[in-house]
């Protein structure tokens, strides 16, 4: 497989990261850009790095060698604190929400707005969420509490609340794996949206069928290494696993 080559800026570029513990050697050299605007898959079996990679990108690991840019800004390495800071947001393939608030007060969670009297303005907490979540195209009744929705539903809410909070790179880690096709379909229909907008995704897959469904690019690793970067429209699955 061989590199793709882009003129657009990237939104984020890992070069060089290398991680290594206790008797293993996690992450060899490797390389790694997503662009705006893209949906970027990266597949590879358990043990292949994804994990350690992401945990470099998150902040919660620090890598023996390498550099991350994202828009711009370099970091030898991060804390997960200047990961969030920077725009990177994690959502697990397990979302975890306030359940027995509602949609609205999830949204604006430590923000909620005060009437005069210092008392939470609960018809301006509905409105400013209902604009939020319309500005995204994204339909859910804002007074419903979140344990009432749809696991698909709470994905993407979690998705939305992320771009809230200015994420410039979600990572959408194995998402697909407590729903069903029709819940897919719509979170792949939201995801594409948000695509068009303008976000970015790293989007974590042992579901090949899924990346050439939903991705631009996608890189492979295997064995702490990217074996290479294609655009999924000039590739096929035997040629993805090989």
């Amino acid at each position: 497989m061989n590199k793709v080559l882009t003129k657009t800026e990237p939104i984020l570029q890992m070069k060089g990261i290398s991680k290594a513990f206790p008797g293993v050697q996690a992450l060899r050299q490797v390389d790694l850009t997503v662009l705006p605007g893209e949906i970027h898959g990266l597949v590879g079996k358990n043990g292949a790095g994804k994990t350690t990679l992401m945990a470099v990108l998150m902040g919660l690991q620090e890598p023996n060698e390498g550099m991350i840019q994202i828009d711009g800004s370099e970091y030898s390495s991060m804390n997960p604190t200047e990961a969030l800071e920077a725009g990177i947001a994690y959502v697990p393939q397990h979302v975890a929400m306030m359940d027995s608030l509602t949609v609205a007060e999830n949204i604006l969670a430590g923000d909620l707005p005060k009437n005069k009297f210092g008392l939470v303005d609960w018809k301006k907490v509905n409105e400013e969420a209902q604009e939020r979540l319309d500005k995204l195209n994204l339909k859910l009744d804002v007074t419903k509490k979140v344990e009432g929705l749809e696991v698909a539903e709470q994905t993407m809410l979690v998705i939305a609340k992320a771009l809230f909070g200015d994420a410039k790179l979600i990572i959408l880690d194995e998402p697909t794996a407590p729903l069903s096709r029709a819940e897919i379909n719509r979170l792949f229909a939201f995801v594409k949206s948000l695509k068009e907008k303008g976000a970015s995704f790293i989007y974590i897959s042992h579901h090949l069928e899924e990346v050439f469904e939903i991705c631009d690019r996608v890189t492979v690793l295997r064995d702490g290494r990217v074996v290479g970067t294609e655009n999924v429209k000039d590739i096929d699955i035997p040629k993805l696993i090989v």
